[in-house]
């Protein structure tokens, strides 16, 4: 066991996230009121008027209302800490209003390498001001070579590398938005928001006189999913796969399981299994040749693994 723990600690220390303060818990400044986005470390306004919202503000009323849990948008407690990060994701009124942070990576992503993006998101509703209750979809992450600011904004294009199709409804718990993204260009800069305009986006209008859709925003990471540590993990915490790489069928040997995805190099879903112990083999003679990833969520941890069909 303590050998385990050792080469789990080793392999660990080499995921690194390529986002600065994913969290938002590390500040310039404390936000004195909405709007002030660039008092997060690292991160910027790449469209409007992104807000930080961070439980060293206490006040408690108008535009100052900037706190965690409660703020002028909503009540929610942080995903990891004390802070996080919100936008306008679709607007009633006003074509394409979109509210996009971004900030710059740590590295460059290197062309040709696949990339695992998750972060989390939860629905803010206040019935003022402009009446915050409406849900939508199309909330993502989009990279880039450049960087963007309030006055030369993001396009909003319908281009996003990774988003959610789904509408997300939840104003009490985080929900994750994830996915693979094989890198065509160095990006040096990533964004979130909705990048689709608002004929492609779809939305519940949740009370006749509401304006708004906002989403919090926490913990956000890209992670490159070539890293040992990936591979070498599954192996050890006995999720064996066999063969690989696979012609028709991969053999499962795992001890328990809640689902289990498999995603092609551009991170769309492929197939999905959920929980059962009578699965010792996957069929994937309907997938073509070509590298995919194998996502494996256990009772303890999710795993994730290249899989190669010849």
């Amino acid at each position: 066991m303590s050998l385990l723990l050792s080469i789990m600690s080793s392999l660990s220390s080499a995921q690194i996230n390529l986002v600065t303060n994913g969290s938002f818990e590390d500040t310039v400044a404390c936000p004195q009121g909405i709007g002030e986005i660039s008092c997060a470390l690292g991160w910027s306004s790449f469209s409007r008027t992104p807000d930080y919202l961070n439980a060293c503000n206490t006040s408690t009323t108008g535009t100052s209302y900037a706190g965690v849990p409660a703020n002028l948008f909503g009540y929610q407690y942080a995903k990891t800490g004390n802070a996080y990060v919100g936008v306008y994701s679709y607007a009633r009124f006003g074509t394409d209003y979109r509210e996009v942070v971004g900030s710059q990576l740590i590295s460059n992503l290197v062309v040709g390498n696949s990339y695992f993006i998750q972060f989390f998101v939860s629905r803010g509703f206040n019935l003022s001001p402009g009446h915050i209750n409406i849900e939508s979809n199309k909330l993502g992450v989009r990279f880039s070579t450049v960087s963007y600011n309030d006055t030369n904004p993001i396009p909003i294009d319908n281009f996003a590398h990774i988003f959610s199709d789904s509408i997300i409804s939840d104003t009490s718990n985080w929900i994750q938005i994830s996915g693979f993204f094989v890198a065509d260009s160095a990006y040096q800069f990533i964004s979130i928001g909705n990048f689709f305009n608002d004929s492609a986006t779809t939305f519940n209008l949740l009370d006749s006189s509401a304006s708004f859709a906002y989403y919090y925003i926490d913990d956000v990471k890209v992670i490159d999913s070539t890293l040992t540590y990936i591979n070498q993990i599954a192996d050890i915490e006995e999720i064996l796969l066999f063969p690989n790489p696979f012609y028709d069928k991969l053999n499962l040997n795992i001890n328990d399981f809640k689902s289990i995805i498999i995603f092609d190099a551009t991170g769309r879903k492929c197939i999905r299994y959920t929980s059962s112990s009578t699965i010792k083999s996957i069929d994937l003679r309907s997938l073509s040749k070509g590298i995919y990833f194998i996502r494996i969520c256990t009772s303890k941890d999710i795993f994730f693994k290249k899989i190669i069909k010849q």
